[in-house]
C-alpha cells in the first residue's frame, strides 16, 4: 500500500500529469494549504482531492469552451490515473474497477463523437491481457464491437473481471477494412 507524503509530491504530479491540465502549483499550494487547515490527516486525501478539484475543472471547461471530446477524453484521463491511484493505495479490484468503467465511459463516448465525425466506419477493439489470470479478457481479446454497442456489449472493468488487481483491459477505436484491407467509407 502506497502512501505519499509531501515530499512525494512532485513524482505524484509528474505521474498524473492530466491534473496539471487543470492545477498549476499555486493552485496546488492553495488547496494543500486548505485541505492542511481543515483536516491534514492523511496527504492521500489530499492528493485525492486534487483528483476530484480536476474534476470539476475539467466540467467548468466545458461548460466555457462546449468542447465535449476533449471532456470525455479528459475525463478518461483523470478516472484511469483514479483507479491506478487507488490500485496503488492498496484499494479492493471493485474500486479500481469501478474507476477504470469510469474511464472508459466516458473513452466510449470520445469515441462515439469521433466515429460520428469520420468518414470512415468505424469499430472498437477489446485490448486486453490474454496472459493474465482474467478468463473473461482473454475471451474477448481482440474482439471487435460497434462502437454504439462496445460498453453494452464488452464487459471490461465489471464484475466479470476476475484480476486481483482490477482490470488491466482496454480498447481501441479504428477504422473498418473490407477484405482488402482498404478502409470502409460512411455512405455519405
Amino acid at each position: 500500500m502506497k502512501k505519499y507524503t509531501l515530499k512525494d509530491i512532485d513524482s505524484f504530479i509528474r505521474k498524473n500529469n492530466i491534473i496539471k491540465k487543470f492545477l498549476n502549483d499555486d493552485d496546488i499550494v492553495k488547496i494543500h494549504h486548505e485541505w492542511y487547515l481543515n483536516s491534514g490527516l492523511n496527504f492521500n486525501d489530499f492528493l485525492w482531492l486534487l483528483f476530484n478539484k480536476s474534476i470539476l475543472i475539467n466540467g467548468e471547461m466545458f461548460g466555457q469552451t462546449g468542447d465535449e471530446l476533449l471532456f470525455y477524453q479528459n475525463n478518461y484521463n483523470l478516472y484511469i490515473n483514479m483507479a491506478y491511484f487507488r490500485r496503488e493505495e492498496g484499494a479492493s479490484s471493485k474500486i479500481v474497477r469501478k474507476f477504470m468503467r469510469l474511464g472508459f465511459e466516458s473513452q466510449n463516448k470520445a469515441d462515439k463523437l469521433s466515429a460520428k465525425k469520420s468518414i470512415f466506419k468505424m469499430k472498437v477493439t477489446a485490448i486486453t491481457n490474454i496472459n493474465g489470470t482474467c478468463e473473461y479478457a482473454k475471451s474477448v481479446h481482440a474482439k471487435e464491437y460497434e462502437v454504439d454497442n462496445f460498453l453494452n456489449e464488452c464487459h471490461i472493468a465489471t464484475d466479470k473481471c476476475t484480476n486481483e488487481f482490477g482490470c488491466s483491459c482496454t480498447f481501441a477505436l479504428s477504422p473498418l477494412r473490407d477484405e482488402k484491407g482498404h478502409f470502409i467509407r460512411k455512405n455519405i
